[in-house]
This record gives C-alpha cells, sequence and structure tokens, in this order.
C-alpha cells in the first residue's frame, strides 16, 4: 500500500499534489502544524486521511479536505502512470513518420514495449518503422509466467542474457505467447507500399521461422497462411507512407489485422500469431534487432 497525503490549493485546473510522509502524521508523531485542532487533524492522519486546516506546505495554504475515497483513486493513477515502460506520451522511431504513441486504444488499451525499423537487403534499406506493444491488463501476468521455478527450469539464471540467447528467448517468448499474454505489433511503412507487398512480407516472415519448417506444424502454416492471403486480398490498393497496420494477438492465440482504425480480418490459426512474434522477439536473427533490443529493455522493466 502506498502512503501520502495530497495537498489541493483551489480548483481542479491549479490542481498542484505534494506527497508527504504518512510517518510524519502518523500516531504517535510530534510535528507540529497549526492550532491544537490542526494538531489532532495530523494525528489521526493515518486512519482518516485528514489534511491539517491551514497548513503551510511550500507556500501553499490547504484547506481541510477528507481523502478517504480521493486519495486510493489518486494513487492508483499515479501508479499507472509511474508504471508506465516509457514516460514519454510518444516516441520517434523513424523521422520520416509521425512519433509512435506509447500507448494504443485498441479493443483494450496497451503499452509500447519497444520499437525499432525494419530494413531489407545488404544495403539495410528500411521498409518500415516498428513498435511492439503489450496488454496492459497481461503485464501483471509476466512475473507469474516466467517464475523462479520456471526459469530454473528451463536452465535460465539471467532473464537478461536468456532473453539475448537465440534458444532460450525463443523458449521465454512463446511462454508468454502461449499462456495468453496478447500483443500488438505496429507497423508503418516508411515509403509507399501496398497490401500486397504487407502481406508477402508478413507470409515470409513466418516461413522463414524454424517452427514453420517443422512437420508436425506442416498442415497447421498451410492453413493459417491461406487465411492471411485471404485477409490481404480482400483489401486492394495502396498502404501510402505514415499509415498504420496492427497485428493484434488475441487470448486465445488468434491474430486480429487491422488498418488504420478499420478491422480487416482475424487468423483463426493460432501458430501464425507465434511465428510472426516470435520472429519480432526473439530467435538469432529477429526481424528487427533494433526492436528486439528494445522490447528486453521493456521486458525487464515490467
Amino acid at each position: 500500500m502506498v502512503s501520502g497525503l495530497i495537498c489541493v490549493h483551489r480548483p481542479m485546473a491549479d490542481l498542484r499534489a505534494h506527497i508527504l510522509s504518512a510517518d510524519t502524521y502518523g500516531e504517535g508523531a510530534s510535528h507540529t502544524v497549526g492550532d491544537s485542532n490542526d494538531q489532532h487533524a495530523s494525528h489521526m492522519f493515518a486512519r482518516r486521511f485528514v489534511i491539517p486546516r491551514f497548513s503551510p506546505v511550500r507556500g501553499w495554504w490547504v484547506k481541510p479536505l477528507v481523502l478517504s475515497a480521493a486519495i486510493p483513486l489518486y494513487f492508483s493513477t499515479t501508479y499507472a502512470a509511474d508504471s508506465s515502460i516509457f514516460q514519454e506520451s510518444s516516441i520517434t522511431v523513424d523521422s520520416s513518420v509521425p512519433p509512435f504513441p506509447t500507448s494504443l486504444d485498441l479493443a483494450s488499451k496497451y503499452e509500447l514495449l519497444g520499437y525499432g525499423s525494419r530494413s531489407v537487403t545488404f544495403l539495410k534499406f528500411k521498409v518500415y518503422a516498428l513498435g511492439i506493444y503489450i496488454n496492459q491488463q497481461d503485464i501483471s501476468k509476466i512475473k507469474q509466467i516466467w517464475t523462479p521455478a520456471y526459469l530454473k527450469s528451463v536452465n535460465s539464471p539471467n532473464l537478461e542474457e536468456s532473453l539475448k540467447n537465440p534458444n532460450l528467448s525463443t523458449i521465454l517468448i512463446d511462454k508468454l505467447l502461449t499462456s495468453g499474454v496478447r500483443f500488438t505489433a505496429k507497423i508503418t511503412p516508411v515509403r509507399n507500399t501496398d497490401f500486397n507487398h504487407l502481406r508477402d512480407g508478413l507470409v515470409k516472415s513466418a516461413m522463414a521461422h524454424p517452427m514453420a519448417k517443422e512437420a508436425s506444424n506442416a498442415n497447421a502454416v498451410a492453413e493459417g497462411l491461406d487465411q492471411l492471403r485471404a485477409i490481404f486480398n480482400s483489401k486492394k490498393g495502396s498502404a501510402p507512407k505514415g499509415t498504420n497496420l496492427f497485428l493484434e494477438t488475441l487470448a486465445d492465440g488468434k491474430l486480429r489485422i487491422s488498418y488504420q482504425d478499420k478491422q480487416m480480418g482475424i487468423v483463426e490459426e493460432p501458430l501464425v500469431s507465434r511465428l510472426l512474434f516470435l520472429q519480432y522477439l526473439s530467435g538469432k536473427s529477429p526481424l528487427s534487432e533494433q526492436t528486439r533490443e528494445s522490447s528486453i529493455s521493456g521486458l525487464l522493466k515490467v
């Protein structure tokens, strides 16, 4: 539980908050503020959350206020902001496209985990800016999934090193994906393209993962990629620079594909979303090393 006191001055538009140690105003405190009534109020703070009358706090005068309901609400909001992976409201991933927001409001809310650019060919020709987001509601699940016992069972004594290891990173990220942790990839072309190119890039990326080549997965991969192709084939035309394609994993492993603010379709086969996000976040040759490294830093913060 967070202990503290909010001091408010005048209207909400002029809201300012100062956090005071509850211990200062706790039982048996010797701190003196104002008159005897104020001392009694401060003495009872720990139980009643009462702000003393006319207490000088850095030049501010505070009116009496009972915060038994307001304090938990305030601290809940503050905690959510402080626990964000990025404190900025947006991040410049590539100067040629608009900044990426650090939070997304799709079917549910997502926090930016990591970002970078996807390049192809030996000339490192940039094709799109990439952001990986994690569902806000699933952040707390990570420590429940990557428990000390589990990490020990997969020979992962150091989480950061394991997430950089080609083999262990695949095991760890796949564990999150198969345990219902939801991610979203935001793909923003840095030059004009079309849906055929976007489709072919996703198919090629999924097929390049070693798991796609396993005989036991052959039917599922073929069926899933046919579903993905059908979704993109239904969308004709160009995808101009700066527009957004969203790949959102659902709790059951399905993949929702959206362009701008409209849903294009859902890939029902869970293996497709696993393959793509394993390519983004793990393995020997991730689709964007910059994004993978940034996402590792994000995972270590949550």
